[in-house]
Formats: C-alpha cells, sequence, structure tokens
C-alpha cells in the first residue's frame, strides 16, 4: 500500500493521498495507527472501491432524510470528506464519494460545516501522514522467544533515536528505508538516494 501513500489522488476530493481516499471509500474513519505497508489491496477491491459510478439520482435523499421520498437529480456532485465525516458520526453511514444532490448538500452543511467538525474531519486518518507509524513494524511478535522481544525493543530505540537525530539536524521529510538496497544495481542504488534528496 505504500504506493497508494505516495499517489496524489486526482479528483479534487480533499485527499491527500490515493490510499487514504481508498481508506474512506471503504468506510475507515476510525481506523487505528497501524503500519499499512504491511498490507496489501486486491485487484478486485481496488477496482470497485475506484470505478467511478453514474451519478444520476442523489444517494442522500433516501438514506439520510426520506425512506419514501424520490431521490433528486438536480445539482449532483460527489458527498465530501467533511459531510461524510458528519454522517458517520450521526449515523454510522459510509458516503464518502457518493451523489448527492443540491438539497440535501445545502442542509447538511448547515448542520456540519462548524469549527468542530472540521477538526475533528482533519483528524480522520491524519495518522497516515506520520512517517513513525508507517515505518514502524507491528508490536505483536508471533514467537515467545525473550530475545525477540528485547531485539525489538532495542530495534524500536534506534529508530526512535535516529527520528530524533534527523529532526534536531532539521529534516522533516520522510524517513524511507529499504530492506533490498544491497541487491539493488549500481545505477538503481544512485536512484534510491537521490531520490531521497528531492
Amino acid at each position: 500500500m505504500r504506493d497508494l501513500l505516495e499517489t496524489l489522488h486526482v479528483g479534487g476530493s480533499g485527499c491527500d493521498s490515493e490510499l487514504e481516499y481508498l481508506l474512506l471509500r471503504a468506510g475507515y474513519f476510525e481506523l487505528l495507527p497501524i503500519n499499512l505497508f504491511n498490507y496489501h489491496i486486491c485487484f478486485n477491491h481496488y477496482e470497485s472501491l475506484t470505478k467511478s459510478t453514474r451519478r444520476n439520482n442523489c444517494d442522500i435523499c433516501k438514506l439520510v432524510f426520506d425512506s419514501t421520498k424520490k431521490s433528486l437529480s438536480s445539482g449532483l456532485r460527489t458527498v465530501s470528506k467533511l459531510i461524510a465525516v458528519g454522517l458517520w458520526t450521526d449515523y454510522g453511514f459510509s458516503t464518502y464519494d457518493k451523489t448527492i444532490c443540491s438539497t440535501c448538500r445545502v442542509k447538511l452543511e448547515k448542520k456540519y460545516v462548524n469549527q468542530e467538525m472540521h477538526e475533528k474531519t482533519q483528524r480522520v486518518l491524519e495518522w497516515l501522514y506520520d512517517a513513525t507509524i508507517l515505518y514502524t513494524p507491528q508490536s505483536t511478535p508471533t514467537t515467545n522467544d525473550i530475545s525477540y522481544n528485547v531485539g525489538s525493543e532495542i530495534l524500536s530505540e534506534k529508530k526512535q533515536s535516529f527520528s530524533r537525530w534527523m529532526k534536531d539536524h532539521f529534516f522533516d521529510g520522510r524517513i524511507e528505508r529499504t530492506t533490498s538496497y544491497h541487491r539493488l544495481h549500481g545505477r538503481s542504488k544512485m536512484k534510491y538516494v537521490l531520490k531521497k534528496f528531492d
């Protein structure tokens, strides 16, 4: 999923990366911080989350306001991150990037456009862009070997020490690492090193 995090999502959805977009589309508004680089998304799920749907009618009219009401088709747009977070909080509905008509949008903006909701929206999946979370292995060892646990604690201390040293030397970018650097050939090694200084 690393490539999805590093890919900017195009489409004016309010997301800083393709990964954030996919997680919101899937309804992971309350996903706790975790190293997602250990996970993969299959082709079928990726396709279902990224395919564009026909926007003929509002998906919110019946869902939120009245189950017997006919869905409107005027002023159709996509549900913004702010409105989606509000609907998730109040109803538990995953509506991000679904179709919304101007009538529903205006009603929901009156309800959700406020300082508290803006702050809550900014905090949703904010941890995705925290390098100390994304580049840290999972903390659930699969063995009871004491030496493994001690080794992982030492490794964690070394990572934190290195991160502090980088920040002390005014580096505020992402800290990337690879376990296959020694297998790269000359030109590939140079590209990897130069990429870090762009």
